[in-house]
């Protein structure tokens, strides 16, 4: 009957009534996980207006359910204070998650935010010493530990620290007696391993200093063409590579020899030169071995090698202009010239097989680069930010290209990727503003081109020259 005004007049009551009833509603709803009291208040005005709704009767109950999980996460992150940071920051993120306008909860977030950040930059710092100075690693962690007594890295970096520091002196003190005996080469060991432990220790670079000074740059070795004979201190066995049936060798002829010298054991190439072309059973001759194992020779020059003597980690002199790594490494490691900021050309010979990530990132004056022709590999950002290159010829050799491996080169005017790379990574020429040219191999798509200027887009100008 819908004239009926009695019907009319309890309905429009009714429609004014929920109109109310929905506001309160909507703002209990819009404070749930803000604030549970504002909650409770506009849940209680909804049913004050409509006793049984059933949605304000809900919300009311749910209120002192989270208001106690609150109150719960609240205690257990006080509980960490100035002990345990990291769960304070757990806890208090969690009741900050539950209650976001929490004053309570978030002064203990924001509390713990702040001594994390200094507990991080001391352990940063500790990490950033490791194998270059342990009193500084520990001295860092310490700080750390101060401020978060049960930080678990900073336990393990000060047990670290102090395992280090007694291998070092232990190696050190057997170095210092192998100088006493004059045994220089087992002195450069034993002082060249305390020193990839710990680049900053001065007495570790003092007797390897000592110990090269020592070593003689060349010696004269005896040896018989099959078996072994000593010679003072070398040992020297023959390996002739595919020697006649008659047994002859021949003058000027490569062969592989390898040899002892002291405790060390190498392998060496070189050119025989004798009076005699032939021979019948065990013939001695004479050879100058007029080349060092290039380790040596490496160290003199001034360049860090890894621990197997087969990767260059740096050179010690930061502010070199050129560098020419010594022939017989087989890598250049992360970050082994990164920030070297005067260094402006460098070759990289034919016995490198692979340049490591970021190994010449920040080097901001680097203006040529010769990559030897046994190079595979070019890891992430391995020139990134070298904003002087202009020219870079990538070998036949190489097959992966890592990401940001050229990024911000913004002098680079061209570049060919061989047909031999298979694999480029994002945003390997990203911010490369300059460049006008790029010849890839067909086998890469528009994709794969759009990947390498991820974000910044191509260059304007720049032409693909596909083959």
């Amino acid at each position: 009957e819908s004239s009926n005004p009695k019907a009319q007049a309890l309905l429009m009551q009714a429609n004014g009534k929920l109109e109310e009833v929905n506001t309160c509603l909507q703002r209990a709803d819009n404070a749930r996980f803000v604030n549970w009291d504002e909650v409770r208040q506009h849940a209680q005005e909804a049913q004050k207006i409509d006793p049984e709704n059933v949605r304000a009767a809900a919300l009311i109950a749910e209120v002192p359910q989270k208001k106690q999980q609150v109150a719960d996460l609240i205690r257990n992150a006080e509980g960490g204070v100035d002990k345990n940071w990291t769960q304070v920051q757990s806890y208090a993120q969690q009741a900050v998650g539950l209650e976001s306008s929490n004053h309570k909860a978030q002064a203990l977030l924001t509390q713990a935010n702040g001594k994390l950040d200094e507990v991080n930059t001391f352990l940063q710092n500790a990490d950033y010493a490791r194998n270059v100075n342990w009193d500084k690693v520990l001295q860092h962690a310490q700080e750390a530990k101060k401020i978060d007594p049960e930080n678990v890295r900073a336990a393990e970096l000060i047990a670290e620290a102090n395992a280090k520091k007694k291998e070092i002196a232990v190696l050190l003190t057997e170095a210092e007696k192998a100088g006493a005996g004059k045994d220089w080469l087992r002195v450069y060991q034993l002082a060249d391993n305390a020193y990839q432990l710990e680049s900053q220790n001065e007495r570790a670079g003092t007797l390897k200093q000592t110990a090269v000074e020592q070593c003689p740059p060349s010696y004269t070795v005896r040896f018989t063409c099959e078996g072994q004979i000593f010679h003072g201190n070398p040992e020297v066995t023959i390996i002739r590579t595919k020697p006649g049936a008659d047994g002859k060798l021949e003058t000027g002829r490569d062969y592989e020899f390898s040899y002892r010298y002291w405790a060390g054991d190498y392998t060496y190439r070189g050119t025989l030169s004798f009076s005699c072309d032939w021979f019948v059973g065990p013939k001695e001759f004479e050879v100058e071995l007029s080349k060092t194992h290039f380790t040596v020779l490496a160290e003199r020059q001034g360049f860090r090698l890894s621990d197997d003597k087969k990767t260059v980690i740096g050179v010690k002199d930061r502010s070199i202009t050129s560098c020419e790594i010594p022939y017989g490494v087989t890598s250049i490691g992360t970050c082994a010239f990164s920030g070297y900021f005067s260094l402006t050309s460098v070759t990289i010979p034919d016995s490198v097989t692979s340049i490591g990530n970021s190994a010449f990132r920040h080097s901001y004056s680097l203006k040529s680069i010769t990559i030897g022709n046994s190079v595979t590999s070019i890891g992430d950002g391995a020139f990134d930010e070298c904003q002087k290159l202009t020219n870079v010829i990538i070998p036949d050799s190489v097959t992966s290209i890592g990401k940001y491996a050229f990024r911000c080169c913004y002098k680079l005017t061209s570049i060919t990727i061989p047909d031999s790379v298979t694999s480029i990574g994002e945003q390997a020429f990203v911010g490369c503003s300059s460049l006008k040219s790029i010849s890839i191999p067909r086998h890469f798509t528009d994709a794969d081109v759009e990947n390498w200027f991820k974000y910044s887009g191509r260059p304007a100008g720049l032409t693909i020259i596909r083959r």
